[in-house]
């Protein structure tokens, strides 16, 4: 009897311990995760409630492509949990991104660094990446080795494909070196800026892109003139690139930006901006190169850039006030002192761009006019001749100067005066230069002055305004040709030195004349000296307002013109060389 009390105690324990472990092996992960069954899915997507942007853009990528694919609607959740509430973590997760579910399996980010992990831990599925392109190529890979596409596309949608299910033990990783060039292995931070010579342009280059990589990788790459051991940023001007155009070329590791002008290097700039905006990292590979324009990111402030290559007429006259006089951008510069001499040469890179026949400056200091950075010696260098007049060169203050193309006008007579009323202040030298021009082209002859008048009182600046009313007059009745009159008149529409020269003289405004025009101010917040780049840099945004431009073109015998455009350059050259923007007009003589 004991013996027999005895066996059935064994089979208790036995039936126990199998119970145990039957129980167990249930608890155990099952061979596969069934996510889509029948277009069907009991799964969601987890990403955290703090997801970067290209977590959050990869989860609703998978959501989309998983639908296109099966049918099923999967929900997109973030990790947020709360006791007691719909807000608590679940079995059947698809995680996608760091989240707070990383105590539920082991990670090891040190292993795939910017690539990415695929694994299943219990009945999840993770989806880990260290950047956007590690997240991006996880994508691919899995719905590569499911469904044989890439998500997003158009096979997706061809052929539904009910079901999806996932091995428990299916593994899938990348290492990737560097999160910004993947495919290139090197971290931004650790390239070289290489500039081909030490031009200013080349230098401004070369600080302009060390600044956007610095605001995309978090460091300065160094800058040298020569190539380094691992990768190089080069700079490269060449012309036969073409106007406005770049071209960004991949050697290895080495990416050469090519430009023939400042739009193609800023066109270049605006793409890099963009791609990695948008996507987060550079597709750049060995052999591969990309090509640009500079027209395809030009907007409503800067449309009349357009006319930068091109012309609305057979005319060019354009009209820039290039010193500012405000010292408060100055802050780190000895003795706080206003560049003229980059301000020099950013205004003959435009007008060496823009090739106006004629060309009116305003406040052009003396002291600054000539030497190797003088306005006068730069403009020389581009094609230009001063008109020259005594009176200019003898004056103690700033002056208005006019400078020409020989090859497409010619010069029939001149003039230059100091307004007689002026302000009480010393060195006031409120000016016009005035020429009569004849144009190579079909021997028309026409008129421009270059003006600067009062800046602290409007009373006289309407008297500055009369005085040069009568000198055109004088000139005009000899050669009767039509009048263009630019420059920084210090007054809006609806001040009196502007209406002294519309409403009396009955002068037309060129902006309201044009075929086309633009409405943005032709002023703007001064620029700044950066100081840890060295160059001058815009400040702000620009302004849609042309009734309160200071800076005008008007016309006198307008019967005798037809004004194709009417221009304000917006670009970052102008717009770090002055806080008045470059004007021009372009126009054709009417003959007949």
């Amino acid at each position: 009897m004991k013996t027999e009390k005895k066996f059935y105690r064994f089979i208790c324990v036995i039936a126990v311990f199998l119970f145990c472990c039957l129980l167990n092996g249930c608890q155990k992960q099952a061979d596969y995760l069934k996510i889509v069954g029948n277009g069907q899915t009991e799964y969601v997507i987890i990403r955290s409630q703090n997801a970067k942007r290209w977590e959050i853009e990869a989860a609703l990528r998978f959501r989309d492509a998983l639908k296109a694919v099966t049918g099923a609607e999967i929900q997109i959740k973030d990790d947020f949990e709360r006791e007691g509430t719909a807000y608590v973590r679940t079995d059947k997760e698809i995680i996608i991104g760091s989240t707070n579910r990383e105590n539920e399996f082991e990670t090891d980010y040190d292993s795939f660094k910017n690539g990415f992990s695929i694994f299943s831990s219990d009945s999840r599925l993770v989806i880990l990446a260290g950047s956007a392109a590690g997240m991006d190529a996880a994508l691919e890979q899995f719905f590569s080795d499911f469904f044989g596409i890439a998500p997003g596309s158009e096979a997706a949608s061809a052929d539904k494909l009910t079901e999806l299910t996932v091995s428990s033990d299916y593994k899938a990783s990348l290492k990737y070196d560097s999160s910004e060039l993947p495919f290139l292995g090197i971290p931004l931070k650790d390239y070289t800026i290489v500039k081909d010579s030490g031009d200013y342009m080349t230098k401004r280059c070369c600080m302009l892109l060390k600044k956007l990589a610095a605001e995309i990788s978090g460091a300065e790459p160094d800058v040298a003139e020569e190539k380094r051991s691992g990768g190089n940023l080069m700079i490269k001007i060449d012309g036969t690139v073409g106007d406005g155009n770049f071209c960004i070329s991949i050697s290895g590791t080495d990416i050469t930006i090519s430009f023939a002008d400042y739009y193609g290097f800023g066109a270049a700039l605006e793409w890099l901006r963009s791609e990695y905006e948008s996507r987060g990292y550079f597709d750049f590979k060995d052999s591969s190169t990309v090509n640009g324009n500079y027209m395809l990111y030009l907007d409503k402030t800067t449309a009349s850039d357009e006319y930068a290559f091109k012309r609305a007429g057979a005319v060019r006259v354009m009209f820039n006030n290039i010193l500012w006089g405000d010292s408060s951008g100055m802050a780190g510069r000895l003795n706080r002192d206003i560049p003229s001499a980059e301000r020099h040469r950013l205004t003959a890179e435009m007008a060496a761009i823009y090739r106006p026949d004629v060309l009116g400056l305003q406040e052009v200091i003396k002291h600054e006019r000539t030497g190797m950075n003088g306005i006068v010696t730069l403009l020389s260098d581009a094609g230009y001749t001063e008109v020259k007049n005594t009176d200019i060169l003898e004056m103690a203050s700033s002056c208005t100067p006019i400078f020409y193309r020989e090859d497409a006008v010619s010069l029939k007579a001149s003039g230059f005066k100091i307004f007689d009323n002026q302000p009480d202040e010393p060195d006031s030298s409120k000016s016009m230069t005035w020429g009569v021009f004849e144009s190579k082209a079909d021997g028309e002859k026409f008129m421009v002055v270059s003006t600067h008048m009062c800046t602290e009182d409007d009373e006289i600046g309407a008297l500055q305004a009369t005085e040069l009313i009568e000198i055109v007059n004088e000139v005009t009745a000899e050669y009767g040709c039509p009048v263009i009159v630019g420059g920084d008149f210090n007054a809006v529409y609806d001040e009196k030195t502007y209406k002294t020269l519309t409403e009396t003289a009955g002068y037309l405004n060129a902006r309201e004349l044009a075929a086309v025009s633009t409405k943005v101010r032709s002023y703007q917040t001064y620029p700044i000296y950066d100081q840890k780049l060295g160059i001058m840099q815009p400040v702000g945004d620009i302004t849609i307002d042309n009734r309160g431009s200071v800076d005008h073109i008007i016309l006198d015998n307008t019967d005798k013109l037809s004004v194709g455009v009417f221009g304000v350059v917006v670009d970052e050259c102008s717009r770090s060389a002055s806080d008045h923007l470059p004007i021009f007009m372009d126009f054709d003589f009417i003959t007949e």
